[in-house]
């Protein structure tokens, strides 16, 4: 490498060290490229530090205040393995103390072992991590030597390790770079508790992890985020699954949802339900398989309108009447918007970063371009907002079909080595027309509809009808 060469990298580093400047497209063609994908970047940590956390143990802490979008921090991690799907076999090592169900890779075990015994000085940033009931040795050296307790590290990456794809947005879109799998160890990362009602996101690029703050925060506040992603919190299977999964760091969440859910009565459980499968009979009933136009169906006083189901894609006909139910939808989060139909459209509190926020964001864009031009600027601004937050950067946002089939899963991959149960997945129903899919997801509450205005599986679309809420929770 020439002088200029290797000038230009270190002043690159340096601006990603110190300040966060990082070019995400190249992070991504990179990861896409390389085998194993680890990249050459600097760690950025920015306003955040590890403190007590009162019950919690240790946590994680702004420094000062942060936005929404806000880079938190963006770490290579301390050990990565990747597998591909199409590997004849992944190397995994049961534990059977560990639950019977959790399965790490071994390699990850032995990659992070040795990295300590090449690197001393790291030994307390990896010890120091959070590693339930077990007793390490208390011998430091030995003629000199350090020592390192493996079964320590194992117990330690067993409780730290995430999983995740290649690429969060690989993921999300359905390429082909999702069939990449990985774990690793980040443990600035792992100072961060369980909330179902999250503070921070977590995004993959290779051996990166890119956190940023999902709402406004003032200066010491604690940053949280989901182990596993939060289901209705009527759905007490789900909420049983997820308390098994919290034990293992000796963690019972607190969060309003968790609340809620302790509250709640069979009946309004059984009510939750059927208000569910009432929405897919009305909807299947209200004719989906109409060419053109638009189909409303009235459903109890839970939803009052179902809108946006059209022959044609929002390119040719904009979706005039999806603009209160986009609205709605985001609400139904826990945002809190001012305006958004003429005049001002203001997000004055962000709320939950699940499911295709995004995309309602993009949807109200083109509706304006049809209704209030003045708002197709914010609207567009806070669809990059929540893109990056999901995505942990921006710059691929050219990049996200909006329009294509919509994410069926959660964007969160799983913080455990735990694989997610089957139970804890959302159950899909399906009613097929001719032009049009209805998917009801029960354990969430959420109904999508999906539109086929081609035999081309590229030309679907997706579309959030929103959540069931009961009036009552006792």
């Amino acid at each position: 490498m020439s002088a200029k060469a290797q000038l230009t990298r270190t002043t690159a580093r340096l601006a990603e060290q110190t300040r966060g400047e990082y070019k995400f497209k190249q992070l991504h063609a990179e990861a896409a490229k390389l085998r194993p994908p680890y990249l050459d970047r600097a760690t950025y940590i920015g306003p955040v530090r590890v403190q007590d956390a009162g019950p919690g143990g240790r946590g994680l802490f702004t420094t000062e205040a942060v936005k929404a979008g806000d880079l938190l921090f963006c770490k290579k991690a301390f050990a990565c393995v990747f597998s591909d799907a199409d590997a004849r076999e992944a190397p995994l090592l049961l534990d059977p103390e560990a639950g019977g169900g959790i399965s790490i890779h071994s390699d990850l075990i032995n990659m992070a072992i040795q990295k300590l015994h090449q690197n001393p000085s790291l030994i307390p940033t990896i010890t120091k991590l959070h590693h339930g009931s077990y007793q390490p040795v208390t011998t430091a050296r030995i003629d000199g030597r350090p020592i390192i307790d493996s079964f320590l590290i194992h117990r330690i990456v067993d409780i730290n390790t995430f999983s995740n794809p290649l690429t969060t947005l690989a993921a999300l879109t359905g390429s082909n770079a999702s069939k990449t799998e990985s774990s690793g160890i980040w443990p600035l990362a792992s100072y961060l508790n369980h909330s179902c009602m999250e503070t921070a996101s977590r995004a993959f690029i290779a051996d990166f992890l890119i956190a940023r703050a999902t709402c406004d925060l003032p200066a010491n506040a604690e940053l949280t985020w989901a182990y596993r992603p939060a289901s209705a919190a009527s759905d007490r299977e789900s909420k049983r699954n997820r308390e098994r999964m919290l034990r293992q760091w000796g963690y019972e969440c607190h969060c309003a949802l968790c609340a809620d859910a302790k509250g709640l009565r069979e009946a309004v459980v059984v009510t939750r339900r059927a208000l569910v499968e009432g929405v897919w009979r009305t909807v299947g009933e209200a004719g989906l398989i109409a060419p053109r136009g638009v189909v409303l169906g009235t459903v109890d006083s839970a939803v009052e309108a179902l809108e946006g189901t059209y022959a044609r894609p929002a390119e040719e006909v904009p979706r005039l009447e999806a603009m209160g139910l986009m609205l709605r939808a985001l609400e139904a989060l826990g945002h809190v918007i001012e305006g958004g139909e003429r005049g001002t459209v203001v997000v004055r509190k962000w709320g939950m970063m699940v499911g295709p926020v995004v995309e309602c964001w993009m949807l109200l864009r083109d509706t304006y371009q049809e209704t209030a031009p003045e708002l197709v600027a914010p609207a567009e601004e806070y669809a990059r907002t929540a893109y990056r937050i999901v995505m942990g950067e921006d710059e691929t946002l050219d990049q996200f079909p909006a329009r294509s089939a919509a994410r069926r899963g959660s964007r969160y991959p799983s913080v455990a080595t735990q694989r997610p149960s089957t139970s804890d997945r959302p159950a899909a129903r399906h009613h097929h027309g001719r032009r049009a899919k209805v998917f009801l997801h029960e354990t969430t509450g959420s109904i999508t509809l999906e539109k086929v205005y081609s035999h081309d599986v590229g030309s679907a679309v997706k579309m959030p009808i929103g959540r069931l809420y009961s009036t009552s929770s006792t």
